[in-house]
């Protein structure tokens, strides 16, 4: 499979998402909002800069020492940043992780 494709797949799960957040059912609605006031942030209502600010927050807990460092601060940024377009209920979907993996895999440059 050529980039191009992978990322036609991406963007059509990522479309369902969209579409489906649009349908979200109130017991959705309600986790969510139990999640915000668990004192977890919600990444969804963050703006710009909140979310600049959480991103660094985020990845310089990680250990800078760790084996794969840049692959775990890639997978956190692009999980985040999804999360933080499409919503928290993004999270749930069965493919989530896969995406992010494909996601990873297109957007890496040789080392």
């Amino acid at each position: 499979m050529d980039k191009i494709s992978g990322l036609n797949n991406i963007i059509q799960i990522i479309r369902q998402q969209s579409e489906n957040k649009t349908h979200r059912s109130k017991k959705t609605e309600k986790a969510s909002t139990s999640k915000t006031n668990s004192g977890n942030t919600n990444i969804s209502n963050l703006n710009l800069d909140q979310l600049e600010q959480h991103l660094s927050e985020r990845i310089n807990s990680i250990n800078k020492t760790e084996p794969n460092y840049e692959d775990k601060v890639n997978e956190l940024f692009i999980k985040t940043v999804l999360v933080w377009q499409f919503g928290d209920e993004i999270l749930q979907d069965r493919k989530f992780n896969e995406m992010v993996k494909s996601i990873q895999k297109d957007l890496s440059f040789p080392r």
